[in-house]
């Protein structure tokens, strides 16, 4: 009986973080049973989220906190962030004899909410914080409480394990403590697939053709080398703007929304191109519209205006959408030799739909044929 309650609050929370998050599903299930675990043994819910700027790390935490109609407490780390960054916040104030008065910063903050309902807290990048500062994170995430020392005064901040579950992210610039990761639960985060994308890009784009160049851009930067592949969310304002502005220049706003460095530019055009050796000149702005259409093999006219460039209205023109079809095999029924092109997927669906229209029928095994056999 408990299990299929739990198998039920699991499928509801599965399902309302899958209507933002796709392609998730194991991360999803690592997160859902950290929370419940550490509610069983009285301990704070902790995760450290590792992987690539853009895979979903930080957007999860939020769709999360909503789930819980949470406290969302989000501190964005900067190199070299100190314990006191963690602990303080310091502001200018008439009042204060020093003329800056102390408050307390994100983590004394979650524990003081947390006693009114669940908080979820995040220190987002936390790999940017100073090595010393894990070892204040120690009794915080073992006990949900904190010392505070402020105006020579001593106070001892405790939070409700029940209602917090805090969050680290990280793109693996440092390592982190043996103690600190002994007290998180370690979930990576890989980009997702371009499957999955085109999946997501479905839900906020009618237009196949507008899919489709979102889906090929996104393909091409997983593998271009690029400083960090293109987000979902950079793709969805790309591809809004393509709709609202048809007679913008497509580089331009390629560039202005997804890629944003001149050297991606030009790495993002070579993977579009398949790594032709096309002989680029320096004064020339890389024309990843032009990739686009090549990689289609549709043919540019020969010369385009390098200043203005292809406009979005061009390139929506030109692109194609691969249509599905369906295999439609006559009877054969007299002693011939026929040939036929398809391909062939691993589980042989077409190969099955053009053989069991020979006769005499085939055997139990579709990739048989009497004494010839499918080589892939």
């Amino acid at each position: 009986m408990e299990n299929n309650e739990d198998n039920e609050e699991f499928e509801k929370f599965r399902k309302f973080i899958e209507q933002y998050l796709v392609g998730e599903t194991e991360q999803i299930q690592l997160i859902y049973t950290g929370i419940k675990a550490a509610r069983m043994s009285n301990t704070v819910p902790a995760f450290l989220l590792k992987g690539p700027p853009g895979s979903g790390k930080t957007f999860i935490t939020k769709v999360i906190a909503e789930y819980f109609n949470a406290n969302y407490i989000v501190f964005q780390t900067f190199l070299n962030t100190s314990e006191d960054d963690l602990l303080y916040k310091f502001v200018p104030s008439e009042n204060a004899k020093s003329g800056v008065a102390i408050l307390h910063g994100p983590l004394p903050r979650a524990l003081e909410q947390s006693h009114n309902k669940i908080t979820v807290l995040l220190l987002d990048e936390y790999d940017k914080t100073r090595p010393s500062a894990d070892a204040i994170l120690l009794d915080y995430l073992q006990n949900s409480r904190i010392t505070l020392q402020i105006d020579d005064k001593e106070e001892i901040i405790e939070g409700k394990k029940e209602n917090l579950i805090i969050f680290l992210t990280s793109n693996d610039n440092r390592d982190f403590s043996e103690p600190l990761l002994r007290r998180v639960m370690v979930i990576n985060f890989l980009p997702p697939s371009p499957k999955t994308v085109k999946g997501l890009l479905q839900k906020y784009f009618k237009n196949p053709k507008i899919i489709q160049i979102l889906t090929k851009i996104y393909t091409a930067s997983l593998y271009a080398g690029l400083s960090k592949p293109a987000t979902i969310q950079e793709l969805i304002q790309f591809g809004n703007a393509l709709q609202i502005m048809p007679n913008a220049s497509f580089n331009d706003l390629l560039y202005s929304f997804v890629i944003k460095n001149a050297e991606d530019m030009v790495k993002l055009e070579e993977a579009l191109r398949n790594n032709k050796n096309t002989e680029k000149q320096e004064e020339n702005a890389p024309n990843v519209a032009q990739a686009l259409v090549e990689q289609e093999e549709l043919q540019q006219e020969e010369h385009e205006n390098e200043e203005k460039g292809t406009n979005v209205q061009e390139i929506l023109t030109k692109i194609k959408v691969p249509k599905e079809e369906n295999i439609n095999a006559e009877k054969i029924t007299e002693n011939s030799e026929r040939t036929f092109a398809t391909n062939i997927s691993n589980d042989f669906k077409e190969y099955s739909n053009i053989i069991e229209t020979f006769e005499p029928a085939p055997a139990e095994r579709p990739d048989i044929l009497g004494k010839f056999n499918v080589v892939l």
